[in-house]
């Protein structure tokens, strides 16, 4: 399908990693396969939004120099509900 003229364009390389990678992981996801490459854009700016795109690269940048320096890492927390306590309850705790 083309795009309308003057429209911005984004371009699939890999629709399934794409894909997965933003549902499981929504805008960071999004900008994760921007960087490995699922996809691109001539004009990221008529795409996202000049600000967007100055704080994306920044934070892409910075990730990937504290991961690098192992400043950096990811975490994984899981919470369970005990038995009994509703929603309602929790939420006026």
């Amino acid at each position: 399908m083309a795009a309308a003229p003057g429209a911005p364009v984004l371009r699939l390389h890999r629709p399934g990693a794409f894909c997965h990678r933003v549902g499981e992981n929504g805008l960071i996801g999004f900008g994760e396969s921007y960087q490995d490459g699922d996809w691109d854009s001539p004009d990221l700016v008529a795409l996202l939004s000049e600000p967007t795109v100055r704080l994306w690269r920044l934070y892409l940048a910075g990730s990937s120099l504290a991961f690098g320096e192992r400043r950096m890492g990811v975490d994984q927390f899981l919470a369970v509900r005990p038995p009994g306590l509703s929603r309602q309850r929790l939420a006026g705790l």
